[in-house]
């Protein structure tokens, strides 16, 4: 990754609406990155899957990359509403866990450096520095879910099944995990790469195919996006240790 590449990664953006909004993202990948948000005036509630976070003026809240989540926002008396976000890609430190949708406790320093974000609300080097600063302060006391890596792993293969041409950053978003740790979890736990594991679900759906219609080898492989026929009877034998042939003569076809 370059400088350009990583400097871009942050999304730093005051909202002044100045009457009710709602919005949020419960789309399938769900928030595009991580956020800090901050709410100025008027009154948050943000919901996801059974958690709820209501804000009042001054109090900070986070939103992980991937969450799902409806927010809804209120003027106050005056009239204002307004908030800070704070969007970011990467974290000061491993990501093993994953963090949950929470409201944020800031500290005398922490509280100034983020003021020191807020003040520019450009993305520079000082003020990512800073950001890095504040969030080593704070991710320490967030709390966190660190599920085991079965779960991880049945979560993905969940996702994978009901989407098996997903990408794996998409697949990775919606564990709520960085892409490398999905790729280390796999290995560590299933002994295969994500996209093996892709392979060996499109391979049960080869297989079902092979055993209730009457599709050509060449119909199946370029309906589940195999390169060709013949890398497809490899992954199949791969996986299945059958071939296309051998699989249909088990019902006689």
């Amino acid at each position: 990754m370059n400088n350009e590449e990583f400097f871009s990664s942050f999304k730093f953006i005051r909202i002044k609406p100045n009457r009710y909004n709602k919005g949020g993202n419960m789309s399938k990948q769900g928030c595009v990155t991580n956020f800090l948000g901050r709410l100025l005036y008027g009154t948050g509630k943000l919901v996801s899957q059974g958690t709820t976070v209501m804000l009042s003026a001054g109090e900070t809240v986070f939103i992980p990359k991937g969450c799902r989540y409806e927010s809804f926002w209120t003027p106050d008396e005056n009239s204002r509403l307004e908030w800070d976000s704070i969007g970011f890609d990467y974290f000061p430190q491993t990501d093993k866990g994953t963090y949950l949708l929470q409201k944020v406790g800031l500290d005398g320093r922490a509280t100034e450096l983020l003021n020191a974000v807020t003040e520019q609300m450009k993305v520079t080097p000082y003020t990512v520095g800073r950001l890095y600063e504040v969030l080593d302060r704070i991710l320490p006391k967030m709390q966190r879910q660190v599920g085991s890596q079965d779960l991880i792993t049945e979560n993905a293969v969940k996702y994978m099944r009901d989407d098996p041409f997903a990408s794996m950053s998409e697949v990775a978003a919606a564990c709520h995990v960085s892409e490398s740790w999905l790729y280390t979890v796999f290995k560590e736990s299933r002994h295969l790469s994500p996209n093996e594991m892709r392979q060996r679900i499109l391979c049960e759906k080869a297989e079902e195919l092979l055993l209730s219609t009457g599709m050509s080898v060449e119909e199946i492989s370029n309906e589940l996006q195999f390169s060709s026929s013949s890398y497809f009877r490899k992954i199949l034998k791969k996986h299945l240790g059958k071939t296309p042939s051998e699989i249909r003569r088990t019902i006689g076809v």
